[in-house]
């Protein structure tokens, strides 16, 4: 509700928080959590961060500083899913999965917000050509930099937490060492994915009236773009398939029978009987093919 009454989000989004951060708190546990948390207040604080010099960009994005429930969504529905997944089989694939789209999620949040303030001209990933700032697809050193450091301030909190958590039940907090490198990894790895994404099928259109280009298909002055190239013209969809790379980038990077899962981190144990959790290959490999199923899901232009 802070954050509704602070204009960080919408009617819409702010139900939607609730519901992804019940999720997540409910069935992830504290730690995943605050994860969660730490990435909502930076990257809205990002936003804020020199608004007057954004503006003049702000036309050209389809999303704005102020999330609504589809933003809130792509952002965090995916892992709100590994957290449910995770509550059923807890091992560490699911782990890596969650703190790489947290990753990614706010590897791209401070590449964007930071990016655009560069006094360099992006370049089109593809291509390496001069684009204008803002333009889908243009990467900075600067941007590139603020994503790195985006990832690695996620995959620092959560071994601090985790290393936290661990001490608290007794368990050996050397195990998790894996945390950081994959969630630096993965971030990054989903960030570069979005600026791909940007640059071959993000949906762009032209204002007529402005003669801009923008990724909305109604633009801010009020008139209807026509469409110049890209198939996705909805960027959430191009979101979520961001952010389900850095999962599966997350849970490649550990891998569910390589050898730092010798160390992985398991669930706290309680008194009562429990019954045996084993390693879930075919979980696994059915999250995978959802995954991609989401992919293939977006419609392509021919």
């Amino acid at each position: 509700m802070f954050a509704y009454r602070r204009g960080a989000l919408s009617g819409s989004g702010a139900l939607a928080a609730i519901l992804v951060g019940t999720i997540i708190f409910g069935f992830g546990g504290w730690t995943w959590g605050l994860v969660l948390i730490a990435f909502f207040a930076l990257s809205t604080a990002l936003s804020r961060y020199r608004q007057a010099d954004k503006r003049q960009l702000a036309d050209k994005f389809a999303k704005g500083a102020r999330r609504d429930v589809g933003q809130v969504l792509a952002n965090g529905a995916l892992g709100a899913f590994i957290a449910l997944l995770h509550c059923f089989y807890p091992v560490s694939p699911l782990l890596a999965a969650f703190l790489g789209s947290m990753a990614t999620v706010n590897a791209d949040t401070w590449g964007t917000e930071v990016g655009v303030l560069s006094r360099d001209l992006p370049r089109l990933i593809t291509t390496r050509r001069r684009v204008p700032p803002g333009t889908s697809g243009g990467i900075t050193l600067l941007g590139t930099t603020a994503s790195t450091l985006g990832a690695l301030v996620i995959g620092v909190l959560a071994y601090i937490l985790m290393c936290v958590e661990s001490v608290l039940i007794g368990d050996n907090a050397l195990q998790l060492s894996w945390i950081v490198p994959v969630a630096l990894f993965s971030g990054l790895l989903g960030s570069l994915f979005d600026s791909l994404l940007g640059a071959t099928v993000q949906g762009i259109f032209y204002c007529a009236r402005c003669q801009l280009e923008t990724e909305k298909e109604l633009h801010g002055c009020g008139l209807r773009t026509s469409h110049v190239r890209g198939a996705l013209a909805e960027q959430r969809y191009g979101q979520l398939c961001q952010f389900t790379v850095g999962s599966v980038a997350g849970d490649s990077a550990l891998g569910s029978d390589s050898e730092p899962m010798k160390g992985k981190w398991e669930a706290p144990q309680s008194s009562l009987p429990q019954r045996t959790i084993k390693e879930p290959p075919a979980m696994l490999s059915r999250l995978r093919k959802v995954i991609w199923a989401l992919q293939k899901a977006v419609p392509v232009q021919a």
